[in-house]
């Protein structure tokens, strides 16, 4: 079978299992799930048309009680200090979640973005960050 027809449908996969998570309830396959939510995002971006429209179609079925979900990840990316460098902030990966945010932004999760309210779990990266 055609690789970009496999990636595609990994992506409906992905999507029907994010979406099915959430659903649930906070869970410990959050944590799990973040990392294909990552790669979800950078569909966005992706060259084959198919899958940015799997990931806008992903975005657009997302509920306000998903908000966390989805920007917890890219806050935590954005919060997690250089582990080769030390330094407080790691530039691309920052970088990287930025224009993670602004594809979700711009791809039908603005109105999400403006109506969620960060999690406790983001809340207290932020904190341990400040006091590095």
């Amino acid at each position: 079978e055609d690789p970009s027809e496999e990636r595609l449908k990994g992506y409906r996969r992905f999507a029907v299992l994010w979406l099915a998570a959430g659903a649930q309830g906070p869970s410990e396959a959050e944590g799990a799930l973040a990392d294909g939510w990552l790669l979800a995002l950078e569909g966005l971006q992706d060259n084959d048309a198919r899958i940015q429209m799997a990931a806008r179609e992903l975005i657009r079925s997302l509920r306000p009680c998903d908000a966390p979900r989805a920007l917890d990840p890219l806050l935590l990316m954005l919060l997690a200090s250089s582990s080769s460098t030390r330094e407080l902030l790691d530039p691309p990966r920052a970088a990287h979640a930025l224009r993670l945010l602004g594809s979700l932004a711009s791809s039908g999760g603005g109105e999400l973005l403006l109506r969620s309210s960060v999690s406790p779990r983001a809340l207290s990266a932020d904190a341990r960050w400040i006091n590095a």
